[in-house]
């Protein structure tokens, strides 16, 4: 077996068959501890909410939502006192690693915490980033790291290229119109991100292509910088007639962006999120979605 795992990865010092056994040892540990400061991020498991508004706050991204179960698991340590014993004998460095990732970490979120004017002696397991301060200071955090890019007046995309989004599960392929989709979800409120350029009317268009139920349909609304844009939609028949999707037409005023920073906002809203069975390798995960679209455009209204 392999004792010392994060030291062995973090050094590269694995024992190899048939050969002489490399232990791990205080010169070992020292090697990890500063590979370990060289990596752009690392969390901790045990403080996931702040991991995750750390990791956020050095990306510059705007602040994303974790899902509701995330690092949770219902099974219980069964560990009797002498397993635990041997488990922490033999893996003695990957401790001493650990405690000092904790320390090295608590002084990382308590610089953070001062810059976004919040307390060092807040607990880290008690944040999140729906708190508001936390969440206001991470979207100025990202329009400041994103002030440099250029403004658009054309946008046009499908999800699968990359781009700035909060509160959508990942993609998957839909085949029928050969596609990247994207569900909304968990959460009823979806954003995207957009650098759109300031005091221009625009005109912007969405399909569609799977819904819940009528009634998520119905509420489906779209808000520009909190400001509501008024939805037209319609029913389209595929050109094989094998299935049917939504066609979303809307304009939006150029007050609506003039107060934007770098990047304006696009929240979905709709009036709730039903729960949907994903088949995965060895069981089966629940997500809760609304609906799903491809990607939308954006053209300046002539």
């Amino acid at each position: 077996y392999y004792d010392n795992l994060q030291v062995r990865f973090l050094t590269g010092n694995f024992p190899i068959r048939n050969e002489c056994p490399i232990y791990c040892d205080e010169t070992m540990l020292e090697i990890a501890k500063e590979k370990l400061l060289e990596l752009f991020f690392f969390g901790l498991c045990e403080s996931m909410n702040a991991s995750m508004i750390l990791f956020n706050y050095l990306l510059g991204c705007p602040p994303k939502s974790l899902g509701l179960f995330l690092n949770k698991s219902e099974r219980n340590s069964d560990f009797s006192h002498e397993e635990l014993k041997i488990i922490q004998e033999a893996n003695f460095y990957d401790q001493q690693l650990y405690n000092y990732a904790q320390l090295i970490f608590k002084e990382r979120f308590n610089k953070f915490l001062t810059e976004a004017n919040l307390s060092p002696s807040l607990s880290t397991e008690n944040l999140n980033i729906e708190n508001p301060t936390i969440n206001n200071f991470l979207k100025n955090n990202f329009h400041t790291r994103q002030k440099l890019l250029p403004t658009l007046t054309d946008i046009s995309f499908d999800f699968s290229e990359s781009l700035f989004l909060d509160n959508w599960y990942p993609r998957f392929y839909y085949e029928p119109v050969k596609k990247w989709l994207r569900w909304a979800g968990p959460e009823n409120t979806s954003c995207i991100y957009l650098p759109l350029d300031k005091n221009v009317d625009f005109e912007i268009s969405f399909k569609v292509f799977y819904v819940m139920s009528i009634d998520i349909l119905n509420s489906l609304s779209l808000y520009v910088n909190d400001r509501k844009v008024v939805l037209n939609s319609k029913i389209i028949l595929d050109d094989r007639e094998e299935f049917i999707y939504y066609e979303f037409n809307g304009f939006i005023d150029s007050s609506f962006t003039e107060s934007a920073s770098s990047y304006t906002e696009l929240k979905f809203l709709t009036s709730s999120t039903m729960p949907m069975e994903i088949q995965n390798v060895n069981d089966i995960e629940v997500r809760h979605v609304s609906f799903a679209m491809d990607g939308l455009t954006i053209r300046i209204s002539v």
